[in-house]
């Protein structure tokens, strides 16, 4: 139980492991990571006509999730701008009475996204499904 616990949280794994000599140039990273991230995410939630606290959400909550789930060292998490596009473009042909149902409506769309990528998963094995091909 406690090894599918670990596999589930990679934290678990190399959070005990993790070299103290390395945290000085992890923040360093960090701080620099979110100089970039901060004014991408902002622009990326114009470009979905959102309001930009949405985009920093959006960025923070990818990068939190995937500090906790992630398995990769070298990968930036965050909203993109070919996302961010389909996301604006989509919701902006709809209808909508409301101007505040604009966030509402494009959180969903995100929440459906994941649902639909968990669907898509083979939970028996944790891995997608493989092809017979």
């Amino acid at each position: 139980m406690l090894k599918e616990v670990k596999e589930l949280f990679p934290i678990l794994k190399w959070g005990r492991s993790y070299n103290k000599k390395f945290l000085r140039l992890d923040v360093i990273a960090g701080i620099t990571v979110g100089a970039i991230t901060i004014p991408e995410a902002i622009a990326y939630s114009s470009l979905a006509g959102l309001p930009p606290q949405a985009g920093l959400y959006a960025a923070f909550a990818a990068l939190l999730v995937y500090f906790i789930f992630g398995t990769s060292n070298q990968l930036s998490i965050g909203p993109t701008s070919a996302l961010s596009i389909l996301v604006g473009s989509t919701i902006g042909t709809m209808t909508i009475v409301n101007p505040s149902n604009f966030w509402a409506i494009a959180s969903f769309v995100g929440l459906l996204v994941g649902i639909f990528f968990y669907c898509s998963l083979d939970t028996s094995h944790g891995i997608y499904f493989k092809s017979n091909i």
